[in-house]
Protein backbone atom coordinates (compact mmCIF):
# COMPACT_ATOMS: atom_id res chain seq x y z
CA UNK A 1 0.00 0.00 0.00
CA UNK A 2 2.83 2.41 0.82
CA UNK A 3 4.27 1.81 -2.38
CA UNK A 4 1.09 2.83 -4.72
CA UNK A 5 1.58 6.13 -2.43
CA UNK A 6 5.26 6.55 -3.42
CA UNK A 7 3.80 6.18 -6.66
CA UNK A 8 1.29 8.86 -6.42
CA UNK A 9 3.74 10.95 -4.89
CA UNK A 10 6.04 11.51 -8.23
CA UNK A 11 6.29 14.51 -10.73
CA UNK A 12 8.01 14.79 -13.75
CA UNK A 13 11.11 15.95 -11.41
CA UNK A 14 11.10 12.73 -10.31
CA UNK A 15 12.66 9.22 -11.25
CA UNK A 16 11.15 6.87 -9.28
CA UNK A 17 10.99 2.68 -10.60
CA UNK A 18 10.12 0.10 -8.39
CA UNK A 19 11.54 -3.35 -9.70
CA UNK A 20 11.11 -7.00 -7.73
CA UNK A 21 14.55 -7.84 -6.33
CA UNK A 22 13.68 -11.63 -5.43
CA UNK A 23 11.09 -13.90 -4.47
CA UNK A 24 11.10 -14.64 -0.99
CA UNK A 25 11.01 -18.39 0.25
CA UNK A 26 7.74 -17.37 1.66
CA UNK A 27 6.49 -16.50 -1.92
CA UNK A 28 6.55 -12.29 -1.31
CA UNK A 29 8.21 -10.12 -3.41
CA UNK A 30 11.17 -8.24 -2.10
CA UNK A 31 10.96 -4.80 -3.42
CA UNK A 32 13.79 -2.80 -5.01
CA UNK A 33 13.34 1.19 -5.51
CA UNK A 34 15.70 3.77 -7.26
CA UNK A 35 14.88 7.16 -6.77
CA UNK A 36 16.96 10.11 -8.12
CA UNK A 37 15.89 12.98 -10.48
CA UNK A 38 15.31 13.09 -14.03
CA UNK A 39 17.74 14.01 -16.19
CA UNK A 40 17.77 17.90 -17.34
CA UNK A 41 17.17 16.54 -20.76
CA UNK A 42 17.87 13.84 -23.23
CA UNK A 43 21.05 15.50 -24.44
CA UNK A 44 23.78 12.51 -24.02
CA UNK A 45 25.68 15.00 -21.33
CA UNK A 46 22.52 15.39 -19.10
CA UNK A 47 21.83 11.26 -19.22
CA UNK A 48 25.81 10.77 -18.98
CA UNK A 49 25.88 13.37 -15.92
CA UNK A 50 22.32 11.47 -14.58
CA UNK A 51 23.81 7.94 -15.05
CA UNK A 52 27.05 8.36 -12.95
CA UNK A 53 26.01 10.21 -10.09
CA UNK A 54 26.79 8.27 -6.81
CA UNK A 55 25.00 5.60 -5.54
CA UNK A 56 23.49 5.95 -1.53
CA UNK A 57 22.16 2.23 -0.32
CA UNK A 58 19.25 2.14 2.06
CA UNK A 59 17.82 -0.77 3.70
CA UNK A 60 15.88 -1.99 6.60
CA UNK A 61 13.61 -4.47 8.57
CA UNK A 62 15.77 -7.54 8.42
CA UNK A 63 14.89 -7.85 12.23
CA UNK A 64 11.22 -8.23 11.48
CA UNK A 65 10.18 -7.01 15.36
CA UNK A 66 12.04 -3.26 14.47
CA UNK A 67 8.73 -2.30 13.67
CA UNK A 68 10.84 1.67 14.15
CA UNK A 69 13.33 0.43 11.32
CA UNK A 70 10.04 0.80 8.82
CA UNK A 71 8.49 3.94 10.23
CA UNK A 72 12.16 5.68 10.06
CA UNK A 73 12.17 4.02 6.62
CA UNK A 74 8.80 5.60 5.51
CA UNK A 75 9.62 8.82 6.50
CA UNK A 76 12.88 8.42 4.67
CA UNK A 77 10.98 7.54 1.45
CA UNK A 78 8.10 10.28 2.08
CA UNK A 79 11.36 12.52 2.56
CA UNK A 80 12.85 12.06 -0.67
CA UNK A 81 9.71 12.07 -2.92
CA UNK A 82 8.78 15.26 -1.44
CA UNK A 83 9.49 18.88 -2.51
CA UNK A 84 11.57 19.76 -0.40
CA UNK A 85 14.88 21.89 -1.28
CA UNK A 86 16.80 19.42 0.51
CA UNK A 87 15.04 16.63 -1.00
CA UNK A 88 15.62 17.71 -4.40
CA UNK A 89 19.20 18.75 -4.15
CA UNK A 90 19.35 15.09 -2.59
CA UNK A 91 17.91 13.96 -5.90
CA UNK A 92 20.14 15.71 -7.99
CA UNK A 93 23.28 14.77 -6.32
CA UNK A 94 22.30 11.37 -5.93
CA UNK A 95 20.50 8.01 -6.97
CA UNK A 96 18.84 6.07 -4.23
CA UNK A 97 18.71 2.53 -4.15
CA UNK A 98 16.50 0.91 -1.65
CA UNK A 99 15.49 -2.30 0.01
CA UNK A 100 12.47 -1.32 2.46
CA UNK A 101 12.13 -4.58 3.81
CA UNK A 102 15.10 -7.08 3.77
CA UNK A 103 12.56 -9.88 5.45
CA UNK A 104 8.96 -9.36 4.45
CA UNK A 105 8.61 -13.31 5.17
CA UNK A 106 9.42 -12.62 8.98
CA UNK A 107 6.86 -8.97 8.98
CA UNK A 108 4.32 -11.02 7.64
CA UNK A 109 4.39 -13.94 10.00
CA UNK A 110 5.10 -11.86 13.35
CA UNK A 111 8.37 -13.15 14.11
CA UNK A 112 10.52 -11.43 16.04
CA UNK A 113 14.56 -12.15 14.89
CA UNK A 114 13.81 -14.75 12.45
CA UNK A 115 13.03 -15.37 8.65
CA UNK A 116 10.85 -18.20 7.89
CA UNK A 117 14.16 -20.71 7.45
CA UNK A 118 13.80 -19.60 11.40
CA UNK A 119 17.43 -17.64 10.78
CA UNK A 120 18.65 -14.78 11.66
CA UNK A 121 18.87 -12.71 8.06
CA UNK A 122 21.44 -10.26 9.38
CA UNK A 123 23.68 -12.80 10.39
CA UNK A 124 23.64 -14.66 6.47
CA UNK A 125 25.79 -11.81 5.00
CA UNK A 126 28.79 -13.49 4.70
CA UNK A 127 27.76 -16.94 2.91
CA UNK A 128 23.89 -16.41 1.97
CA UNK A 129 21.86 -19.34 0.46
CA UNK A 130 19.83 -18.50 -2.42
CA UNK A 131 17.32 -20.66 -1.09
CA UNK A 132 17.12 -20.03 2.36
CA UNK A 133 18.53 -16.30 2.56
CA UNK A 134 17.06 -14.92 -1.03
CA UNK A 135 16.57 -11.33 0.02
CA UNK A 136 20.20 -11.25 1.25
CA UNK A 137 21.76 -13.09 -1.10
CA UNK A 138 20.34 -10.90 -3.90
CA UNK A 139 20.86 -7.75 -1.94
CA UNK A 140 25.05 -8.53 -1.20
CA UNK A 141 24.35 -9.66 -5.31
CA UNK A 142 23.60 -6.26 -6.20
CA UNK A 143 26.06 -4.92 -4.19
CA UNK A 144 28.65 -6.90 -5.68
CA UNK A 145 27.97 -6.22 -9.18
CA UNK A 146 28.14 -2.44 -8.46
CA UNK A 147 31.64 -2.73 -6.89
CA UNK A 148 32.47 -4.71 -10.24
CA UNK A 149 31.13 -1.96 -12.51
CA UNK A 150 33.18 0.75 -10.30
CA UNK A 151 29.64 1.54 -9.09
CA UNK A 152 29.90 0.51 -5.43
CA UNK A 153 27.88 3.10 -2.80
CA UNK A 154 29.03 6.01 -1.75
CA UNK A 155 26.97 5.23 1.61
CA UNK A 156 25.47 2.02 2.62
CA UNK A 157 22.88 2.35 5.41
CA UNK A 158 21.09 -0.34 7.13
CA UNK A 159 18.55 0.22 9.09
CA UNK A 160 17.64 -1.37 12.16
CA UNK A 161 15.52 -0.81 15.97
CA UNK A 162 16.68 -1.59 19.50
CA UNK A 163 15.31 -3.20 22.45
CA UNK A 164 16.80 -0.62 24.98
CA UNK A 165 18.21 2.18 23.00
CA UNK A 166 16.50 5.60 22.83
CA UNK A 167 16.98 8.14 20.27
CA UNK A 168 18.87 7.82 17.50
CA UNK A 169 22.54 6.20 17.01
CA UNK A 170 24.76 4.65 14.37
CA UNK A 171 27.96 1.84 14.12
CA UNK A 172 29.94 2.23 11.15
CA UNK A 173 32.04 -0.62 9.68
CA UNK A 174 35.91 -1.93 11.53
CA UNK A 175 38.36 -1.03 8.65
CA UNK A 176 40.19 -3.71 10.61
CA UNK A 177 37.39 -6.43 10.52
CA UNK A 178 36.45 -5.44 7.00
CA UNK A 179 40.04 -6.22 5.73
CA UNK A 180 40.07 -9.74 7.79
CA UNK A 181 36.96 -10.48 6.34
CA UNK A 182 38.09 -10.08 2.96
CA UNK A 183 41.41 -12.14 2.97
CA UNK A 184 43.14 -9.17 1.79
CA UNK A 185 46.68 -9.24 2.90
CA UNK A 186 47.59 -6.81 5.38
CA UNK A 187 48.04 -7.88 9.29
CA UNK A 188 46.39 -5.61 11.96
CA UNK A 189 49.38 -4.02 13.02
CA UNK A 190 49.13 -2.33 9.29
CA UNK A 191 45.87 -0.81 9.93
CA UNK A 192 45.37 2.43 11.84
CA UNK A 193 41.38 2.77 12.68
CA UNK A 194 39.49 5.58 14.29
CA UNK A 195 37.58 3.88 16.98
CA UNK A 196 35.12 6.53 16.38
CA UNK A 197 32.89 4.43 14.23
CA UNK A 198 31.63 2.53 17.22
Amino acid sequence: MHLSKLEAMRTPQIYFRQDVLCETLGGNTCPLLTITAMPESKSSDHICQFRNRPLIFLSARVHPGETNASWVMKGTLEFLMGSSPLAVNLREAYIFKIVPMLNPDGVINGNHRCSLSGEDLNRQWQNPNPELHPTIYHTKGLLQYLAYIQRAPLVFCDYHGHSRKKNVFMYGCSVKETVWQSDISATSSDLHEDLGYR
